[in-house]
């Protein structure tokens, strides 16, 4: 449904000469408009990201003041750390004004095209 880069990054930290290296998974938005419509109708990337950023810690905080285990009883979640993450939430009042605007666009779009397809034919 979207698509996936994978980036492998050299980073030096202030102060310091010792070079750490990540490779960083980076999540886009789809380019072909049917998969953005499914993707904004079951808003998932915003359900991905809380996932990612809000349950998946919690249920590691659950584990350590829920239950008290210790940091070696701790499960450990098979995920790669999450680092940052940004979408809308089309079920919050932007995605909804966001949505609206995306069908004014088709409709004006489509507009457009027919006037243009008319304006041709006569």
């Amino acid at each position: 449904m979207s698509v996936i880069y994978t980036i492998d990054v050299e980073m030096k930290l202030r102060g310091s000469q010792e070079i750490k290296k990540r490779s960083l998974l980076i999540k886009c938005y789809p380019s072909h408009p049917q998969r953005q419509e499914f993707t904004n109708k079951s808003n998932m990337f915003y359900k991905e990201m809380v996932v990612y950023a809000d349950w998946m810690p919690e249920l590691y905080r659950m584990q350590r003041e829920v239950l008290g285990l210790y940091e070696d009883e701790v499960i450990k979640l098979p995920y790669a750390p999450y680092v940052h993450g940004e979408c809308i939430d089309f079920e919050s009042e932007e995605g909804l004004i966001l949505k609206i605007l995306n069908k004014i666009k088709h409709f004006y779009t489509i507009n457009i095209l027919y006037n243009l397809l008319r304006a041709s034919t006569h």
